[in-house]
């Protein structure tokens, strides 16, 4: 008996696994000390996205030094809050940037997607500390969640579930990721071109374009 394979299932099924992977990258590249492995993957995706610079940094004392001052020392002048709620609400005042509030509608929005999925921060790993201080509209945990949703798609059954977990993945990054990774590419960048900045700006490149590709398969579809 002949197995017969609905093609464009398929070929969805790998764009998503491919774009879960990408997240996941991003995502542990935010919530570990940059190594070897850190920099290779990120290296990686940046090589297949067509976004240069990132290739050239090395795993190195001053390297790990920088991950802390840009994510754990308040007092740091590379430290940027990387959270959708401060962010969202920053602004450039006398030449130095104030954040905003860590609470208010979006964060809170955030923490209700979660739990209609059951994501839960304490299933994501890493560097202990980073992973304690999470928040639930931290970057990393915004990249995660997408990684989660893409990864459900591909693992699908049927097209209607499929179709259930891209369309949860559209409205995510149009609600909160894509609302604001450019913002934070821009505070990472302001105190130093370093590899933080250039892999903030890559997480901004990577969710515009599976915003893209999103939008265009959700007009094909109704089309």
């Amino acid at each position: 008996m002949e197995t017969t394979i609905d093609e464009t299932a398929a070929e969805s099924a790998m764009e998503a696994r491919a774009a879960g992977l990408v997240y996941e990258t991003l995502a542990e590249a935010l919530l570990n000390v940059p190594d070897e492995r850190i920099l290779s993957d990120v290296a990686r995706v940046a090589d297949v996205l067509g976004a240069e610079g990132l290739d050239r940094f090395e795993a190195s004392a001053d390297l790990e030094q920088r991950y802390f001052d840009r994510f754990f020392v308040p007092s740091s002048p590379y430290f940027v809050p990387l959270s959708e709620s401060c962010l969202r609400g920053s602004a450039v005042v006398d030449g130095g940037r104030r954040y905003g509030p860590t609470a208010g509608p979006d964060i809170d929005h955030v923490e209700q997607c979660y739990r209609s999925w059951s994501f839960e921060l304490s299933s994501l790993t890493g560097y202990p500390l980073a992973v304690k201080t999470l928040r639930a509209d931290s970057l990393a945990s915004e990249l995660a969640f997408a990684a989660l949703l893409a990864q459900a798609e591909s693992e699908a059954r049927s097209e209607d579930e499929a179709k259930r977990c891209r369309t949860w993945r559209g409205r995510f990054v149009n609600r909160h990721l894509a609302r604001w990774a450019d913002q934070a590419a821009e505070a990472v960048a302001e105190t130093d071109d370093d590899f933080f900045a250039r892999l903030c700006a890559l997480v901004a490149a990577w969710v515009s374009f599976d915003q893209r590709g999103l939008a265009a398969r959700t007009d094909s579809a109704n089309a």
